[in-house]
């Protein structure tokens, strides 16, 4: 039995930690430098957390649309 069948598995949990915790961090982050230089620095109002959140699904969306539209469009035929 090859043991690349019995790393994957493991890859693919590492692959969802990996994106799970940048999620995460991410959303920490970007919480943490608005409130601190928007809300302290411009009186803006402040976010909560659900707002970093869908502001990372609207960048992962805003960057997922030109390769999904790529994957979508039809390959030139090649001429035999």
């Amino acid at each position: 039995m090859s043991e690349t069948s019995n790393a994957r598995p493991r890859r693919w949990g590492h692959t969802a930690a990996v994106v799970a915790l940048t999620i995460l961090l991410g959303g920490v982050l970007m919480l943490w430098a608005w409130n601190t230089i928007a809300v302290d620095l411009f009186q803006a109002p402040e976010a909560k957390f659900r707002h970093a959140l869908a502001f990372e699904a609207a960048i992962a969306a805003l960057l997922a649309l030109p390769l999904v539209l790529l994957r979508r469009r039809p390959r030139a035929q090649k001429l035999a």
